[in-house]
């Protein structure tokens, strides 16, 4: 896991064979979001913040699965 500056994510993993996103949110919970393209990732890691993107461009596309 990448920790990550953002008041709402702690860190971010991803693994690029199966496109599979792992966010572990500061709360604790840890979820897992399937489908989101190596292009995706890279562009969210590289968003300046990183809750304004999750919650625009995969939370409301990709289902979370709660781990």
């Amino acid at each position: 896991m990448i920790q990550v500056n953002s008041s709402n994510i702690d860190s971010v993993d991803y693994d690029e064979v199966n496109k599979v996103l792992t966010v572990k949110f500061t709360t604790g919970a840890t979820y897992l979001y399937r489908g989101p393209s190596p292009d995706l990732y890279r562009a969210f890691m590289a968003s300046h913040s990183k809750g304004k993107f999750f919650h625009q461009m995969i939370r409301p596309i990709f289902q979370g699965i709660k781990q």
